[in-house]
């Protein structure tokens, strides 16, 4: 869908095009010829799953070398240091891995069991629940944990991608948001000008990134 603007602005007019993604209830986008909706709620939990996915990642992975040289902690805090958590559990972990790799300690999942706070432990508990859930039988747990780590680049890349495609879609709709509430008849140009700048530069972002997820489409993260 396509919205078109008409300003007018010291005695000329023209019109600015842009894509709109977001309606009042809802943020729209093609996937297969199908067509999705996400309401704030929906789009909240994807992200929260998403973020602690990141934080199970460097919890078990954390210190694992990557075939590029870099350990898999150093991926994420490059790859994710423009993302601002929701959940403040996970902002805590993550606080207390930088403090701790200061110190010239990797921590891990044992190292919170021991250390951390009832939060943390119960983290940590959730995570070590879920891998029992899905592989009960011990000796086909350890087969999946080694197929995971095999894989490990790939799982961090599109963690890493939908994370900060989720992230910039609730953006894009908390700044349609703001546009509406100006509202168009309104004196105040220079903000709604930003805004719409900010419209395009996220619509941008997202593009980018969607035509990246179209290579991993048979990611098992959360694909919308």
């Amino acid at each position: 869908m396509i919205a078109r603007f008409l300003f007018h602005k010291k005695n000329s007019i023209f019109t600015l095009k842009i894509p709109i993604f977001v309606n009042k209830k809802s943020i729209i986008m093609e996937k297969q010829n199908k067509t999705v909706k996400f309401d704030s709620q929906i789009l909240t939990e994807k992200i929260l799953d998403l973020e602690k996915e990141i934080v199970r990642l460097l919890l078990y992975y954390g210190n694992h070398q990557l075939p590029s040289g870099q350990t898999v902690y150093e991926y994420l805090f490059a790859e994710l240091a423009e993302i601002s958590y929701h959940n403040l559990l996970y902002n805590e972990v993550l606080a207390l891995y930088r403090q701790k790799i200061g110190e010239q300690i990797v921590i891990d999942a044992e190292f919170l069991k021991q250390y951390g706070s009832p939060d943390m432990v119960r983290l940590v508990a959730d995570f070590e629940q879920k891998k029992y859930e899905l592989s009960p039988n011990w000796s086909k747990w350890k087969i999946e944990i080694r197929k995971e780590a095999e894989h490990l680049p790939e799982n961090l890349y599109r963690a890493c991608l939908w994370l900060k495609y989720m992230t910039l879609k609730e953006s894009l709709k908390e700044n349609l948001t703001k546009i509406e509430k100006i509202g168009l008849e309104n004196e105040n140009w220079d903000e709604t000008e930003k805004l719409l700048l900010v419209q395009m530069n996220l619509n941008k972002q997202i593009k980018e990134i969607g035509d990246l997820l179209r290579n991993v489409m048979n990611s098992p993260f959360f694909i919308p």
